[in-house]
């Protein structure tokens, strides 16, 4: 881009210092009305809840919106080593077993939920029967 000896080379700095230039700039008013046609939306936002702030949204413009619930929620569970060397045994097994584009079927989080889930189920039938009661029980008597 050539840029302009006659003083007004900063069309941008100009227009936003409110300084108009002498001669028509090109393409000028279809910028101006871009500018408004999405700048509307911002401004009836903060018009419409005025304890927002129109910063954020302008001083970091491509921040990520978060993702919506995907009804997962994140927790942390103390293994033993011995299951989670299980696990990763477990885990890798499965990934060969499983054709090339369901591998990411296969992943820990998957095959403790399951285990998991199946390990409830077990309990919610059999109560005071169950593995779970049973092998809590057998565990606390050594």
């Amino acid at each position: 881009m050539q840029r302009n000896n006659k003083g007004n080379g900063d069309v941008l700095g100009n227009l936003f210092q409110g300084r108009a230039p002498v001669e028509a700039i090109p393409g000028l008013d279809e910028l101006t009305s871009i500018i408004e046609k999405y700048s509307r939306p911002l401004l009836s936002k903060h018009q419409d809840n005025p304890s927002t702030s129109l910063q954020p949204a302008l001083a970091n413009p491509t921040k990520k919106k978060r993702k919506k619930s995907s009804g997962k929620t994140k927790t942390t569970h103390y293994l033993t080593k011995e299951v989670f060397n299980d696990l990763d045994k477990a885990n890798n097994f499965l990934k060969g077993l499983l054709p090339t584009g369901s591998k990411l079927l296969a992943t820990k989080s998957n095959i403790v939920n399951l285990a998991l889930k199946t390990l409830l189920e077990d309990f919610e039938s059999n109560k005071k029967e169950s593995e779970l009661v049973k092998k809590l029980l057998k565990n606390n008597m050594k």
